[in-house]
């Protein structure tokens, strides 16, 4: 079987269902399971043993060249500064890269970090840190 990849340009980040413009690199949700050892005198082989505890639905982080005044952008601001919840849609494009058309993940986040940069020989930035709780969903074959 050859190997397939699906290319990640043109995957889209919503806000409340408003679209967020010049989003970058885009890293999680990053899912992970915490453990609780339960290893006891009875245990087979004498061998360690876990239970799987609670589920963690860590962080979505990416970076933007920021526009102060695109409504989006002003937006996560917004949501920051009142430590809101809201909504979250990541579309990924399908696999014949036709943007927004494939996977995607539906959450509800707060805008935990924004962080402004305005380098010398750059554009203006903000990096997004959004901290997801509760369950996220996830949709394979798109939304």
């Amino acid at each position: 079987m050859a190997s397939t990849a699906i290319p990640t340009m043109g995957t889209t980040l919503q806000l409340n269902n408003v679209p967020i413009g010049q989003v970058m690199d885009i890293t999680g949700p990053q899912l992970s399971t915490d453990t609780d050892e339960i290893t006891n005198h009875s245990s087979p082989d004498n061998t360690e043993e876990f239970i799987a505890t609670i589920k963690r639905t860590g962080e979505v982080t990416f970076p933007l060249v920021f526009n102060p005044e695109a409504t989006a952008h002003a937006a996560l601001f917004t949501a920051w500064e009142d430590r809101t919840l809201d909504d979250y849609i990541m579309t990924y494009p399908d696999e014949t890269g036709t943007a927004s058309a494939g996977a995607s993940w539906d959450f509800t986040a707060y805008c935990t970090g924004f962080s402004m940069s305005a380098p010398v020989d750059g554009h203006l930035a903000a990096d997004i840190t959004l901290r997801v709780t509760g369950s996220p969903t996830f949709n394979p074959t798109g939304s």
